[in-house]
């Protein structure tokens, strides 16, 4: 059941890492799209520089209507002249004095003609610039309105990230429980199971005196026998077979720092090499664990023992007897200098 769990929970923050990265795209395109600001454009053309305009045309209009109202001011004052004939005497008298009122007349008449003909055009122009600065102001609104939408999205984006990162950061804490909770469940199962006792060996005969008299070499063998137990050192501490390598990953996909042996209850757990114990007890998820120093920096760490049968501070030789094993499987964990290394792959005698 913890399995099935793990694995949905691993489907789920895969879910999540992918929608996280969907939405991470969208923002990052998003800001690609950002609206400049400031920017002059065919259809937003500057407000500014027609206002201007504009102002200069009213200036230019109101110019042009004191130009026409003194036109007009003249040809009411002007006095009233009749009808000159040719045959008048005021014309055989002062020609000239005619001649000049009826061109001041036609003058002030042009002038007028001409400052109503431009009023009317800088009128028309000045309605066109007022046309022009209307639309400008309605495509900056646009543009406004435009850049606030843009960044109400990214807004809502940056939101959406924000609490998928936070979900996701729940899942993955939820993995990690699920781990921790089928990791503790292995081990109440590995120490719920029946422990078989190791088989009673047939003691071997004591060497008294008179065999050793007997015998000259049991004789030798009395004198030099070590106060341990022995068997015969191999590279790994029990006989049996190796069900796990060194780097293989586990059901978590987690690396092996060791190698797993499987062998009968109750066999004989050596030490592959010299060393002096350093540690001898339970260690974290270790029930029995036996650490020892060999020489080059070279450390042993060994688990899966039932009692173990030395004492820390304790040296002794390659294939001395340091316990049996109290289950179907021993782990076996060889360090260099700190770093664990594959116990296959170290030549031997380290």
């Amino acid at each position: 059941m913890l399995e099935k769990n793990i694995a949905a929970a691993q489907r789920g923050i895969s879910e999540t890492e992918e929608e996280l990265s969907s939405l991470k795209r969208q923002q990052a395109k998003l800001k690609k799209q950002a609206v400049p600001k400031n920017r002059k454009t065919a259809s937003a053309p500057d407000t500014k520089a027609l206002s201007e305009n504009i102002a200069d045309y009213t200036r230019n209009l109101a110019v042009l209507q004191q130009q026409l109202d003194a036109a007009f001011l003249a040809l009411s004052d002007a006095p009233a002249r009749q009808t000159i004939s040719m045959e008048s005497s005021a014309l055989l008298d002062d020609p000239d004095l005619v001649v000049a009122a009826a061109r001041e007349e036609w003058l002030a008449h042009a002038v007028a003609q001409n400052a109503v003909a431009a009023i009317r055009a800088e009128s028309t122009h000045l309605d066109d610039m007022r046309q022009k600065r209307q639309e400008a102001e309605q495509a900056h609104r646009k543009q406004a309105d435009a850049a606030q939408e843009h960044r109400q999205r990214l807004d809502n984006l940056a939101h959406q990230i924000s609490v998928t990162q936070k979900l996701l950061a729940g899942q993955k804490r939820e993995l990690a429980a699920q781990r921790d909770a089928l990791t503790q469940e292995k081990q109440r199962f590995a120490a719920q199971k029946p422990m078989r006792k190791p088989t009673a060996k047939p003691a071997a005969k004591p060497v008294t005196v008179a065999s050793a008299q007997q015998n000259p070499l049991l004789k030798q063998a009395a004198l030099t026998a070590p106060a341990v137990k022995h068997a015969v050192p191999g590279r790994f501490p029990v006989k049996g077979k190796v069900v796990m390598k060194f780097g293989d990953k586990d059901a978590l996909g987690v690396k092996s720092s060791g190698i797993v042996l499987e062998a009968a209850e109750g066999e004989n757990i050596v030490l592959p090499q010299e060393g002096v114990i350093k540690f001898a007890g339970a260690f974290g998820k270790f029930k029995q664990l036996l650490i020892v120093e060999h020489k080059g920096g070279y450390h042993s760490l060994i688990s899966g023992l039932g009692e173990v049968e030395t004492k820390i501070g304790e040296r002794l030789p390659a294939g001395a007897v340091i316990g049996h094993l109290a289950q179907a499987q021993a782990y076996y964990e060889l360090r260099h200098n700190g770093v664990p290394v594959d116990p296959d792959k170290v030549s031997m005698p380290f």
